[in-house]
């Protein structure tokens, strides 16, 4: 498998490390038997692609980890791929998608585009909705306060880092065709 050496030496350990994971699951039982051939785990290419599309999300999970982190979410071609918390999914795709709509109609007057936007709600907290790729977008709901930038600066990392990983299963779903 080969990626872009430009998206960073930690995104590199990311995917090295996703993989190995799966592939100790897949064939642990049998790394101790000696005289393997490389045929016997010839299997384990067909699951590249799942693992990458699955590795999205420890990375939200971490997010979720951020002090003042209240909820993320990932949602990936209109469905709720990754939750850390309860969510209704029919109510969050409902009002994600009209929000959405709207703010592109706004935004498009001026002539730009809608990367992110954050909606403050209530006393306490935020919610921010970021562009992934295409129609898939992190939502996450944090605290407001002092923490609040420390809570929008995970949140634009994680968002880079769903990004690469899109990117790259994309290129994988490309080039398996």
């Amino acid at each position: 498998m080969f990626h872009d050496t430009t998206d960073g030496a930690s995104l590199s350990a990311f995917v090295a490390q996703e993989l190995l994971a799966a592939f100790i699951v897949q064939h642990g039982d049998e790394l101790g038997n000696m005289g393997h051939n490389l045929r016997d785990f010839h299997r384990f290419q067909y699951r590249i692609l799942s693992v990458i599309r699955e590795s999205v999300k420890p990375i939200v999970r971490k997010l979720q980890k951020q002090r003042g982190i209240l909820k993320a979410m990932l949602v990936v071609d209109g469905a709720v791929t990754c939750a850390t918390g309860d969510v209704d999914p029919i109510g969050v795709l409902a009002n994600l998608q009209a929000l959405v709509n709207s703010s592109i109609d706004m935004m498009s007057f001026s002539g730009d585009g809608v990367s992110s936007m954050t909606i403050q709600s209530g006393r306490n907290s935020c919610i921010q909705v970021s562009v992934v790729e295409g129609n898939d977008a992190l939502v996450v709901v944090y605290k407001k306060g002092a923490q609040a930038s420390k809570n929008t600066a995970a949140i634009e990392e994680c968002v880079r880092a769903l990004r690469h990983v899109c990117v790259l299963a994309r290129t994988l779903q490309q080039n398996s065709r």
